[in-house]
């Protein structure tokens, strides 16, 4: 899995991040999404403590080790691009090559053995991220990325 993620702007404190994790379950010939949890967490206050001996801590630790991930805010572009600069959202692209220079970028990320937790049974899943500012349950979420992640373990 490769992760490009280009900023116009830097993303400071009060930015809030929204994971959910499900497992798709097929049962003959209908399927749906278990969700197995999810957290909404203050990002910066997140990545200054990295949760603490947490599952979100050996997964951000795994990820870190194949990328550039910023680990503290403000989070900042790295360089600026004029076709970025009048754009008023972040977006996230999930290819190779990327069209473009990323800020950010994860290459060949994989799950390591000691970040899935020994109660996930091999199978489907799929991970939901959404990173906004705004109140967590507030009406008035100001969107700035989300991405979806369809991972099997086996």
């Amino acid at each position: 899995v490769s992760l490009d993620i280009h900023l116009n702007r830097t993303l400071r404190n009060g930015l809030r991040t929204t994971i959910t994790l499900m497992q798709l379950v097929e049962t003959g010939r209908d399927s749906y999404q278990k969700t197995l949890f999810s957290y909404d967490m203050d990002t910066c206050k997140t990545l200054r403590e990295l949760l603490q001996a947490s599952l979100m801590k050996v997964w951000l630790r795994n990820v870190f080790k194949y990328g550039n991930l910023a680990d503290r805010c403000p989070i900042q572009p790295v360089r600026s691009s004029p076709t970025l600069i009048s754009s008023k959202r972040v977006w996230v692209t999930v290819s190779y090559p990327p069209p473009l220079q990323a800020d950010y970028e994860v290459r060949n990320f994989q799950l390591e053995n000691n970040s899935i937790p020994a109660y996930l049974p091999p199978g489907s899943y799929r991970l939901h991220d959404t990173n906004y500012y705004g109140r967590p349950k507030g009406k008035q979420r100001r969107l700035v990325a989300t991405f979806v992640l369809d991972i099997k373990f086996y």
